[in-house]
Parts: structure tokens; C-alpha cells; sequence
């Protein structure tokens, strides 16, 4: 495990898709596939650098559900 990644072991409602991307870097390609299969743009998005992904979800209609099961895929792919 890359040292960034040992310092950040789980993906949170309060991160960005930035912070996401850069702390797990070997996987951020499936990270970022996720994202969009739950309707998440992130990628080349401007706002993923300061909107953490609850605000993203939020604003684009999801509720706290569709965001805790997203929370939950990502972090079965940090995991993997």
C-alpha cells in the first residue's frame, strides 16, 4: 500500500472526488467508473476539487441512502 493510501484507509461523505483520487491513485480509474455508474461526474469536473461527495450526491438529487450505498462500493474497491 502507497503511503498516501495507508494514511486515508476508508472513503467518507466529507471528502472530495480530488482527495479521493489522490489518496488511492492504483485505483482510482474503478473509483471514478463507480462514481459515474451512480450518476457521479466527477472526473473533469471543477467542482470535485472543494464539493465533498455528500454535496455532490445531495445536489444532484440522491439522497442519504444512494450515498451510503456509494460509500460502500468505494470502499469495497479501496479494499480489494
Amino acid at each position: 500500500m502507497a503511503e498516501s493510501e495507508a494514511k486515508i484507509q476508508k472513503i467518507t461523505k466529507d471528502m472530495t472526488a480530488e482527495e479521493i483520487f489522490a489518496s488511492f491513485p492504483k485505483k482510482a480509474m474503478k473509483l471514478a467508473m463507480m462514481m459515474q455508474q451512480q450518476g457521479l461526474h466527477c472526473v473533469g469536473c471543477s467542482a470535485s476539487s472543494f464539493e465533498t461527495i455528500e454535496q455532490g450526491m445531495l445536489g444532484h438529487g440522491m439522497d442519504k441512502e444512494q450515498m451510503q450505498q456509494l460509500l460502500e462500493a468505494l470502499n469495497e474497491i479501496v479494499e480489494e
